[in-house]
């Protein structure tokens, strides 16, 4: 990384080729969006800018299963208590 140009809320760093202005790559880091917070803040993030309102009106149950399921078997395998998180679909 030779330069980089930053906004309030992300880091762009640029790679340049040796002797040219022209990027050859850039990532985008977002450092303001981290947090510490229930895992349905990320499971409704993702829905919601992923997917269309017919998808979501359709499979949102089965989505939030899917995703709790594995949630809970990561837990295990983590040694984490997986009883701080029960399903409960109205709580979701």
């Amino acid at each position: 990384m030779k330069k980089h140009y930053g906004s309030n809320a992300t880091f762009l760093p640029l790679r340049y080729d040796k002797g040219s202005e022209e990027p050859l790559a850039c990532t985008l880091i977002d450092l303001a969006v981290g947090s510490w917070n229930n895992p349905t803040f990320d499971i409704a993030y993702f829905l919601y800018l992923s997917t269309t309102p017919a998808l979501r009106r359709t499979h949102e149950q089965e989505f939030l299963a899917f995703y709790h399921d594995h949630l809970i078997s990561n837990l295990h395998k983590l040694g984490y208590d997986p009883s701080v998180y029960p399903y409960r679909y109205r709580l979701l």
